[in-house]
């Protein structure tokens, strides 16, 4: 969710409808996307998670988005163990999808499909365990060449 107000208030009220513990939540910020928030995590193990961003620089999408929309849903983001497969259906489609990473090389970490793909939904998606990354516990990543064994 992207949010025109304070991300801590935000995360507060969300912890206390949904029962979440506030103090196990994990801190963001990205400057590469113009953001700060906090993901308020449903279990320590796992990456089920509601991210909270504030994002005000019109310099970016998402600050953009926030500008234009307030306190909304932004994005939505999966998993997949197989995402040249995922590739594979998006170019056959035509769909537009930026990705993740600019190696020059096929993409292996994730991608983002265009909401003019998906009815207005942006959906961002990452090969699995990635998400552990910015989710608190970088050693949960998985080297790609385990991911692809």
């Amino acid at each position: 969710m992207v949010l025109s107000t304070d991300w801590r208030e935000v995360a507060d009220c969300y912890a206390r409808k949904l029962g979440l513990q506030r103090d196990k939540a994990v801190d963001i910020t990205f400057a590469r996307f113009g953001y700060e928030g906090t993901l308020l995590m449903f279990a320590p193990d796992r990456l089920d998670r509601i991210e909270l961003a504030e994002a005000h620089d019109p310099a970016f999408a998402m600050g953009r988005f926030s500008g234009k929309r307030g306190d909304a849903l932004y994005m939505c983001y999966i998993e997949t163990h197989d995402l040249a497969d995922v590739i594979r259906r998006l170019e056959s489609r035509n769909a537009k999808w930026t990705r993740r990473t600019d190696t020059g090389k096929p993409e292996q970490d994730g991608l983002w499909i265009h909401p003019s793909a998906l009815n207005g939904v942006l959906l961002g998606v990452s090969r699995t365990s990635l998400a552990w990354g910015w989710s608190g516990s970088p050693e949960k990543v998985e080297e790609i060449s385990e991911v692809q064994s």
